[in-house]
């Protein structure tokens, strides 16, 4: 009786844990401003990644001091599929209402990428998902990547192009 009741504990855990995952990639961002007319004003993570090309690096974090292999998307192929081509800068909101601007030279200039895995899982909010922007070159000694240090966020909702 008790091996029955522990592979249904086990199974029980199998499908509640499929279900969390499924979730993270279900998260709805909302996309404003000057998108293309065919994109749809909100979109899960999952269709944020579709049709384009998926990266997967390992990149330092400089907030946490650590090594994360993070999976997602390149930002300026982002904004190529999703705004219109007359778009100057993105205004990222996240969750407690923290916003940053990527201007285009930004993302012309720099790597962005913007996660939506850690460690190749769908990021849950509690690990600061659904979206996290990702400097992959990111080196303190560097000027440029000193100052945009600040726009290394997580846990974005809301995407404004400009």
């Amino acid at each position: 009786m008790k091996l029955l009741n522990m592979k249904l504990l086990l199974i029980i855990v199998m499908i509640f844990s499929s279900v969390l995952h499924a979730n993270e990639r279900e998260h709805k961002i909302r996309l404003m401003g000057k998108v293309k007319d065919s994109t749809p004003k909100r979109i899960t993570v999952k269709e944020l990644e579709k049709g384009l090309k998926f990266v997967e690096e390992k990149v330092y974090n400089p907030y946490e001091e650590r090594e994360y292999l993070y999976g997602g998307v390149l930002f300026n192929d982002f904004v190529a599929k999703y705004a219109k081509s007359d778009v100057m800068s993105v205004k990222l909101m996240t969750i407690d209402d923290y916003t940053i601007v990527i201007d285009k030279n930004d993302w012309e200039t720099m790597r962005i990428i913007l996660s939506t895995k850690l460690n190749q899982r769908y990021i849950p909010v509690k690990l600061k998902g659904p979206l996290i922007t990702v400097f992959p070159d990111y080196d303190s000694k560097k000027k440029e990547y000193r100052e945009n240090i600040s726009k290394w966020v997580w846990m974005i909702k809301k995407i404004e192009f400009r």
